[in-house]
């Protein structure tokens, strides 16, 4: 679930080209007592982000549009004025023609065309498989202790994650030309392989394929595999601590192993990274390894500059600022991302994280 948010397929899906020439209602219901607050509202947002309101009167709303089966709503409660909790009352559908009709308490119901149909149940099953995680998950850290229960945390996320995955995959196999297609695909996108991207890719529609979204995404799966374990170092360049300008190549490729750790000063994780990386500089720097530090994302540098004073990271570092090459050269869409390369340049291993990155030194260190 590294970034399976179903509200996410709102941002895969351009405004279509309307080739389905009849309409689409929606005849809608809400009773719960969220929708009697003063300026509650019913609001359907598009995926170009437009979005469209519409009044609750006495427990209903409606709305027409142009039907279009490369069209994808999300249909929502909100309220004119901010509210200090998230809810559950929202629903996606896709537009086909006819009657769509949507239930909006808690759990929603849409109902209207087999493709909607179907995207209801792909959800309504995949939220059922989050909530008993979460709901899992969450009395495991109340028993255990936050400490001690993470790491089996962790291995329940990764065992579910796979779980989505492969149901996602298996409901855009059966819908690769429509949009149903693409929300799952779009779910997903950032956990699976990317070969697995790349095959699904192969598979879908144009207007799939041609959306800048799944463009970004396609360009990331290329630049992992062209940059995966046993491949050459890809080069970039940022500046050093005084300003100069200096390569990953200054460093990689030098007779030597160099872990490289992509990094930022906002990114808790990769703070609590640091500490490992430290002792692996103190252990092994002195018996042939190059630690660098490579703070990405991250404004003009001065707030990594700060976290490196104050968690004192004394090895080298290139400063990259907002420049993306560095990430997209190697397909990183999350950090902390740290990599490992041999002595001739070669990547050893890439994604360490925790006790895997002093295995992974030792290996090499033993292996030169």
């Amino acid at each position: 679930m590294k970034r399976f948010l179903i509200l996410a397929a709102l941002t895969l899906l351009a405004a279509s080209c309307g080739r389905h020439g009849d309409t689409f209602t929606v005849k809608g219901t809400i009773t719960d007592s969220l929708s009697t607050i003063e300026g509650a509202k019913i609001v359907f947002y598009q995926a170009d982000g437009t979005k469209e309101e519409v009044p609750i009167v006495n427990g209903k709303f409606s709305f027409t549009g142009k039907a279009d089966l490369e069209k994808h709503y999300m249909v929502k409660l909100d309220f004119d004025q901010e509210m200090p909790f998230e809810h559950g009352l929202k629903a996606d559908f896709i537009a086909v023609p006819g009657t769509i009709r949507i239930n909006l308490n808690n759990p929603p119901k849409v109902r209207g065309g087999k493709l909607n149909r179907q995207l209801n149940a792909y959800m309504t099953e995949v939220d059922d498989i989050i909530n008993d995680f979460s709901s899992k998950a969450l009395a495991l850290i109340e028993e255990k202790g936050k400490d001690a229960a993470m790491s089996t945390v962790f291995a329940m996320q990764d065992s579910i994650n796979a779980i989505i995955v492969d149901k996602s995959k298996a409901v855009f196999d059966a819908n690769s030309q429509n949009v149903l297609g693409a929300i799952a695909l779009s779910n997903v996108i950032y956990d699976m392989t990317p070969e697995e991207f790349i095959a699904c890719y192969d598979k879908a529609a144009d207007f799939i394929r041609n959306h800048p979204g799944i463009q970004k995404a396609k360009a990331r799966a290329e630049a992992y595999i062209s940059t995966a374990e046993g491949r050459m170092f890809t080069d970039f360049e940022g500046t050093d601590a005084k300003g100069n300008t200096v390569k990953l190549s200054d460093y990689v490729g030098k007779g030597q192993p160099v872990l490289v750790d992509f990094w930022a000063s906002w990114c808790g994780p990769c703070k609590e990274e640091i500490p490992n990386i430290k002792a692996i500089y103190e252990e092994f720097g002195s018996r042939g390894l190059t630690v660098l530090g490579v703070p990405v994302w991250d404004g003009d540098n001065s707030a990594s500059r700060r976290v490196m004073d104050e968690l004192g990271m004394e090895w080298d570092q290139i400063f990259t600022g907002e420049d993306t090459a560095p990430t997209d050269s190697y397909g990183i869409d999350a950090i902390p991302h740290i990599i490992l390369f041999g002595a001739d340049g070669t990547i050893l291993k890439r994604d360490l994280r925790g006790e895997q990155i002093k295995t992974a030194v030792e290996e090499a260190l033993t292996s030169e």
